[in-house]
């Protein structure tokens, strides 16, 4: 009943709901479908939920996958621990449609910022760039853009090295934060 719920809960256009009976079968799925998000119920047969988040976490093309685990138990103690091995939400049965969608947009949305982020400034990417212009247009908010190049950047890479142009680009990033303040800047 409660894949039927879920399936009804979140079926949008933008949208695709694989669903799996038992755990053992979740986590085939995740494993050769790699998914944009995973909810996890606890209580599951062949496999509780708990054991499919653990091997998740250890699998290379399943560690990132966010996941929301879906639980009847209500204790701080239950919900730590599944935060602790990994999971990345907690919602508790019964839950509200809104929430429940809420949660998932909110975590959709934050995976595919920090997978365009830099690794090494964490400003956000190209995709997120992208969208924060689209939007701002959308709103027909006024806003200033700029786009900042470091000319022979390469060169001085070839002459100091690696590590001394990372620590340019980290010293400019920063220049930018404190310069823009709580403005939108990205890599």
């Amino acid at each position: 009943p409660i894949l039927r719920l879920l399936a009804r809960m979140l079926d949008r256009p933008a949208c695709e709901i694989v669903a799996a009976g038992d755990g053992k079968t979740a986590l085939e799925l995740a494993t050769a479908l790699v998914p944009d998000l995973i909810l996890l119920d606890v209580r599951m047969p062949k496999m509780s939920g708990w054991e499919v988040l653990g091997e998740l976490r250890r699998g290379p093309k399943t560690r990132l996958i966010p996941v929301i685990m879906l639980t009847n138990a209500r204790e701080i103690s239950d919900k730590v621990g599944g935060l602790a091995l990994g999971a990345d939400d907690y919602v508790t049965k019964p839950f509200a449609r809104a929430e429940l969608i809420a949660r998932v947009d909110g975590l959709l949305r934050r995976h595919r910022q920090s997978l365009s982020a830099n690794p090494l400034t964490g400003l956000p990417g190209n995709p997120a760039i992208e969208e924060e212009v689209a939007r701002r247009i959308k709103e027909r908010a006024a806003f200033a853009f700029s786009y900042i190049d470091i000319d022979r950047f390469k060169s001085y890479n070839d002459a100091y090295g690696f590590a001394a142009g990372d620590l340019v680009l980290l010293q400019t990033a920063k220049i930018l934060r404190e310069s823009v303040g709580e403005g939108f800047i990205g890599h």
